[in-house]
């Protein structure tokens, strides 16, 4: 059992908290009138008991808010995903110098080398050694489920984990915490509608998967939106697996499959590509969301024709390379960090930090203020258009009600020759995706 930090006094809980019993604030000079009533309509709205709350999170934060993170920084993910470290502290810097709030927000970051133990461990030791007002961009849905509960316990805002798993999107029983990612569903429903288009009478579907339990939310989704598209044949490739998948490509192609659908990890995206062409396997061909458009580079003519769900500008081609805040983004990460290259992956601190920083700003100017409870409840009504997105995609909460922040995105397909993505359709499924 994780002990909480120490509760407030009887005293001061006692003065503050007179409507409800944790955390109801009295009216300050700055709040324009009675916040208690707006602080329980907040926490009502969220599904939230502030009695369970070790502090009150309707305080105002301090001049400094310690933000932790934690980051695959080792282990066999690191150079896929640990790129996301500097774009996000290079986010956190810009805003700091430009956000216009008198406040500094610090970022704290721990390795959790992708694992969700190390994951655990390093979310304790931010909350008991740094003492964090907020956690952001913990990645994947494992680490996400790992974390989520000793932070709720803290009533420590969680915004966003970056997972597109189902199991992490529970606002209900961890209203501490949000998530934002293309959710695994929504790439599995328009891979498979996408299949359809295709094939009117169904396609028979070999999927590859991670076995995680991001990989295990993707297989779910794909059979929930197969429609007449049959899942002939499945398997799966381990996290840590750094040789390419050759003999469950071998099972797969063997199944009399006439459509390929894989969900590796990060770091096994180009190798699963070139092992479908390695042994000549030519159907169409679908890959996880989660895949950086370098890793397509890296796989080079195999990767040719492969379909994938696409919602960010890509910093490395086509129109996203000549975007202004694509260029913006490029131009602060490479003052902050010269030596990391420049991807869709390690733009995701910018990507990712957005709606935490929109949310800081709105809750600035709200009756709540910058609080813990203030900066939760905005960022859980959060309905913007983040500008690394396509045009389109938006962000989009709407507290209990739609908890999926991201339905709508593009099907793509890769030209090897001009290492390009060509987008077809934008699939848009706004509102639809909680049934």
């Amino acid at each position: 059992m994780f002990t909480k930090r120490t509760r407030l006094s009887a005293t001061v809980l006692t003065i503050g908290l007179l409507a409800t019993a944790c955390g109801s604030p009295v009216a300050d000079d700055n709040s324009g009138g009675d916040v208690s009533s707006e602080a329980e309509a907040a926490a009502k709205a969220l599904g939230i008991d502030l009695s369970q709350c070790p502090t009150d999170v309707t305080q105002p934060l301090g001049k400094t808010v310690k933000v932790g993170n934690t980051m695959p920084l080792t282990g066999p993910v690191a150079p896929a995903l640990g790129v996301i470290g500097p774009g996000l502290k290079a986010a956190f810097d810009n805003f700091n110098k430009t956000s216009g709030l008198d406040t500094t927000f610090q970022l704290v970051s721990e390795d959790d080398a992708f694992t969700p133990d190390k994951a655990l461990t390093s979310t304790q030791t931010l909350l008991d050694k740094d003492d964090i007002d907020l956690m952001t961009t913990v990645i994947a849905t494992a680490q996400v489920v790992a974390v989520r509960g000793i932070l709720g316990e803290e009533c420590v805002p969680f915004l966003p984990g970056v997972s597109g798993g189902a199991s992490a999107n529970d606002p209900a029983d961890y209203p501490w915490t949000a998530v934002f990612s293309q959710p695994s569903a929504l790439d599995s429903r328009i891979m498979m509608a996408d299949i359809t288009a295709n094939h009117p009478d169904g396609a028979k579907v070999a999927v590859l998967y991670s076995n995680t339990e991001s990989g295990k939310d993707y297989l779910d989704a794909l059979k929930k939106y197969a429609g007449k598209n049959q899942i002939v044949k499945t398997e799966t490739i381990e996290a840590t697996e750094t040789a390419a998948p050759s003999s469950q490509i071998t099972t797969l192609r063997s199944s009399g499959a006439d459509t390929l659908i894989a969900i590796p990890t990060s770091a096994q995206c180009a190798s699963t590509m070139q092992e479908a062409a390695n042994q000549g396997w030519d159907v169409p061909s679908y890959i996880t969301s989660t895949c950086s458009s370098a890793t397509f580079d890296v796989a080079g003519q195999a990767a040719d024709g492969w379909h994938i769900t696409t919602y960010v500008k890509d910093p490395s081609r086509g129109e996203g390379a000549k975007d202004p805040a694509v260029l913006e983004a490029v131009d602060l990460l490479h003052k902050s960090s010269p030596d990391t290259p420049i991807n869709n992956t390690s733009l995701g601190g910018f990507l990712y930090s957005q709606p935490l920083f929109e949310a800081i700003k709105e809750a600035a100017d709200s009756p709540l203020g910058l609080s813990r409870l203030g900066i939760m409840s905005a960022f859980s009504t959060l309905d913007f258009q983040p500008a690394l997105l396509k045009d389109g995609v938006r962000f989009k909460l709407d507290g209990l009600e739609d908890h999926e922040a991201m339905e709508a995105s593009y099907m793509s397909v890769y030209d090897a020759k001009s290492k390009t993505f060509t987008d077809s359709d934008l699939y848009d499924f706004e509102g639809q995706m909680g049934d």
